[in-house]
């Protein structure tokens, strides 16, 4: 899809010195990564995962020149994820985050977008009146989990990445993991397929430098720590302790029931373009 803003265009406001620039060729990590860490203190993003962000669907926002917040959206087809949007500590309270929504918004409906999706944490009810005030409403729940993947117990599952997955001899790929094909590249992303005895049991999207997972789902009645303990072929050796992010129901009640460490607890929220 051709986006209506070209590289590096600025939208200027003259009334604040507010600038909005779309795919910014200037921007280092470093500043990015400093407004990140502030803004998402638990969930740094990784060089080469912030320079595939900025290839599409990327702004920044500067007040008087300096970098004051950014946002991503990614387009599929004609649906849409607010992937993140972050606007420094100190910029706060003067309608920044709402000046990136109609960005993104705007840029959705340009490229015939239907729908757009997002997450947010439910105890974050600045964030949640905002987006409610955009048209957003709850249509799902989920929650992230500290899992520590020597501590689960081994089975007979096996993590076969999408790439080697044989479907003329065992099937099709499920629907959920066919549509993530592309996120997989390796070592920086892995999309996983959990497979017993032939039969597909589960999929997740794998980053080792985060450590984590999302989506994590689990398609079958298999043992849900046999999943995990799979992932250890793909785990970095200092970061085992993985972040899992599930809305999946088997998965919630064994984190749940195990007694596993929640960070936090997401609302799914989602609304509908003209």
């Amino acid at each position: 899809m051709k986006s209506s803003y070209e590289r590096g265009r600025r939208l200027a406001d003259p009334r604040d010195n507010i600038e909005i620039q779309y795919q910014p060729g200037n921007i280092a990590y470093q500043a990015f990564a400093a407004l990140n860490d502030l803004c998402f203190t638990n969930e740094p993003i990784s060089e080469y995962d912030f320079q595939t962000m900025r290839n599409a669907g990327f702004w920044c926002l500067y007040s008087g020149g300096a970098l004051a917040g950014y946002c991503h959206l990614q387009i599929k087809e004609a649906t849409a994820h607010i992937a993140r949007i972050a606007v420094h500590p100190d910029y706060r309270s003067r309608g920044l985050g709402s000046r990136l929504m109609d960005t993104m918004i705007d840029h959705g409906v340009t490229n015939q977008v239907k729908a757009i999706t997002l997450w947010v944490q439910q105890d974050n009810p600045r964030a949640i009146s905002l987006y409610r005030k955009y048209g957003f409403s709850i249509v799902g729940e989920s929650a992230q989990f500290e899992v520590d993947i020597g501590s689960e117990p081994a089975g007979h599952i096996l993590a076969v990445p999408i790439s080697e997955y044989d479907e003329q001899a065992f099937g099709a790929v499920p629907p959920g993991a066919a549509k993530r094909r592309e996120a997989h590249n390796p070592p920086h992303t892995h999309v996983l397929l959990f497979v017993r005895e032939g039969e597909v049991v589960g999929f997740a999207r794998f980053s080792p430098t985060f450590p984590g997972c999302s989506p994590f789902e689990v398609l079958a009645d298999v043992p849900v720590g046999a999943l995990v303990s799979s992932l250890a072929g793909y785990a970095l050796p200092d970061k085992t302790r993985i972040r899992i992010t599930t809305g999946n129901p088997i998965a919630l009640n064994y984190f749940q029931a195990n007694g596993y460490h929640e960070n936090y607890r997401l609302y799914v929220m989602a609304r509908e373009l003209p």
